[in-house]
């Protein structure tokens, strides 16, 4: 799960994954782009449950609403982020199309 403070420190659920496809056992820091989107990665999940890399997009009525971006499948891409997750210029100017 994924939480946020909203300034008196009382703690609300972002997002809760499903387990299985939908990613589990989120790791590291989130990185946010100038959009305020969210991004990370989970250890575990995706379509061959070697965990995945996420976005997480907020609406104007608070929700959140979560995109598979890469599910890591253990061959050639490797297998569950090890390291902290980090936005570049060309990722996120690649992502704005």
């Amino acid at each position: 799960m994924l939480f946020r403070s909203d300034g008196s420190w009382t703690e609300s659920v972002l997002y809760a994954f499903k387990e299985g496809n939908d990613g589990e056992i989120p790791k590291g820091a989130l990185a946010l782009d100038p959009s305020r989107n969210l991004y990370g990665a989970t250890l575990g999940g995706g379509q061959s449950s070697y965990g995945t890399v996420y976005r997480l997009t907020p609406s104007l009525a608070g929700a959140w609403s979560k995109t598979i971006l890469h599910s890591f499948t253990g061959s050639f891409d490797g297998v569950c982020l090890k390291e902290e997750l980090r936005l570049t210029a060309l990722a996120t100017s690649m992502e704005r199309g």
